[in-house]
């Protein structure tokens, strides 16, 4: 199996193309740059989390990651502070607006003042007469969502379970306790 100049074969580059690709899906990414058809669903987590061991192919990755970000320039700073903008603007209040029918007076064309209805948009006032205002609150929490993401808030803990024979334990047996 020839290796390129970063020690990786053909389809463990390729993964790492298809891993950035896929937003950080390794099973995903493995089904795109292996011969998957035939394999199970865990088989392919399995490898894929194998693949993500090695740190040639997490060097790449992160090599692959940064040509991104320096081409687009763009890396994590960054988008906190567009993120931190857009919490800021979505916490600003803007005015609820509603249609009212209000009666106006004009001139008809012979010079006769009348009286027609017509809706104007007005900002909405409570029952206390005080001006009602908004925020953008999914705006926000989509903000604050991906500001914690990435700052690693979401990431899980790594943890590995291993059977009474010393193996990983397959994921697809999982046995539920009801308690009573």
């Amino acid at each position: 199996m020839a290796k390129n100049e970063k020690g990786l074969t053909e389809k463990q580059e390729r993964f790492c193309r298809e891993y950035l690709l896929c937003g950080g899906n390794a099973s995903e990414a493995y089904r795109r740059a292996f011969d998957a058809k035939k394999m199970k669903p865990e088989t392919i987590w399995s490898n894929a989390c194998r693949l993500l061991a090695d740190n040639k192919v997490t060097a790449r990755i992160e090599e692959l990651r940064e040509d991104i970000e320096t081409t687009l320039g763009i890396n994590k700073t960054t988008l906190i502070n567009d993120f931190r903008r857009v919490f800021g603007q979505s916490m600003e209040p803007v005015p609820v607006l509603e249609w009212q029918t209000v009666e106006v007076e004009y001139v008809d064309k012979n010079g006769k003042t009348r009286k027609r209805k017509q809706k104007e948009l007005v900002q909405k006032r409570n029952s206390e007469g005080e001006l009602v205002w908004q925020f953008d609150s999914s705006g926000a929490n989509n903000a604050l969502d991906k500001i914690m993401k990435a700052l690693g808030y979401y990431a899980p803990e790594k943890s590995q379970f291993i059977g009474k024979d010393g193996k990983p334990v397959d994921p697809n047996n999982t046995v539920i306790v009801k308690i009573e």
